[in-house]
């Protein structure tokens, strides 16, 4: 009887009274080698786009034997990786590089996407269809959950509103236990809704480049400066943040309350009276930016006349425009001064 194959990985099966003075180098090569390369093989294949079909063949060699598959490449375009439509698990790891991604299926089953690039992950085939193991880990009703991060000495804690909130509302950031300086949510987009609450920090905080339809930044406190630039794309607000730095905003900010500032004659030194003449050199003007018009001043004009007022410090140049109330006061009193002498003369 001759030789058949096993369903799965092609191993052969010789047949009674086969292969006579050759029966020990057959199952050397042909079933024991093999075994060894599906237990324990690591193969590297290169991808670019379209379909790439594994090797598969009976008693040789071949890829799709393989316990590991590290897929290689610069993507041109998505590609699927076939491999046969046999039971099988397999241990992958995406190598490849491009804005594209590895989906993998069994011959003439379902594809499946793989992890992203630079990760890895087990999957196993029942010849239709691939089943996934990831490491991931679920969690029910955490208010706190710690997630290790490559930085030495860092946790990253991802945060919810509520014990019970699954809806989105999460931020992620560095554990300030374990840092000195930390993004809670540097770069993130397009996030449904994102509500960060109750963030204590010693240091600088910088919430920057965030979209988010709906959300809130509340309970925020920071030792530093507060850089929460573009952190509202839709609806939002700002409530309870303190900052001793800057708080940076890329869109409006609305207070319920008062704006105020601390203006303590304890916390001054070195107090004098302004030029009132200064602001009749400021110029008042009218202007369209980011499409809407508004009014106010030119920041690099009021910088020649009243230099405090203007903060250079960032790409842009900013004016402390409720300072300038200071030189308006003073203006006010001199126009009163003059209109007074000339009653006078009378």
């Amino acid at each position: 009887m001759a030789s058949t194959y096993t369903d799965r990985i092609g191993l052969e099966k010789q047949g009674d009274g086969e292969n006579s003075n050759t029966w020990g180098l057959r199952l050397n090569a042909n079933v024991i080698d093999l075994v060894d390369e599906a237990v324990a093989g690591y193969e590297t294949i290169t991808l670019s786009s379209g379909e790439t079909t594994l090797t598969d063949t009976q008693a040789t060699s071949n890829q799709a034997r393989n316990m590991g598959l590290k897929f290689n490449g610069t993507l041109s375009a998505d590609c699927t990786v076939v491999i046969p439509a046999t039971e099988k698990v397999y241990f992958v790891h995406n190598g490849t590089s491009g804005e594209y991604d590895v989906y993998i299926k069994p011959s003439g089953g379902t594809a499946i996407k793989l992890v992203d690039q630079g990760e890895s992950e087990m999957i196993a085939s029942n010849g239709t269809t691939i089943n996934t193991l990831e490491g991931k880990t679920s969690v029910t009703n955490a208010a706190n959950i710690y997630v290790s991060a490559t930085d030495a000495d860092v946790n990253y804690r991802l945060v919810f509103t509520t014990a019970t909130d699954t809806s989105g509302n999460q931020a992620l950031y560095k554990d300030v236990s374990a840092v000195a300086y930390y993004n809670p949510l540097n770069n993130l987009m397009t996030v449904p809704n994102l509500n960060v609450t109750g963030i204590t920090s010693s240091v600088g905080i910088v919430a920057t480049s965030i979209v988010a339809a709906t959300g809130t930044f509340s309970g925020v406190v920071s030792a530093a400066t507060l850089d929460a630039n573009a952190f509202i794309g839709g609806t939002g607000s700002f409530s309870t943040v303190s900052a001793t730095g800057n708080i940076i905003s890329g869109a409006n900010i609305t207070a319920a309350g008062e704006v105020t500032a601390y203006s303590d004659e304890r916390l001054k030194s070195k107090i004098e009276t302004l030029d009132g003449n200064k602001a009749f050199g400021m110029r008042g003007v009218s202007f369209v930016k980011d499409g809407k018009k508004s009014s106010g001043v030119i920041a690099q004009e009021l910088e020649q006349i009243a230099p405090e007022l203007v903060d250079s410090s960032g790409e842009y140049k900013s004016v402390a425009y409720g300072n300038v109330v200071g030189y308006l006061i003073e203006a006010v009193k001199l126009l009163k001064q003059e209109i007074e002498e000339l009653k006078g003369n009378k």
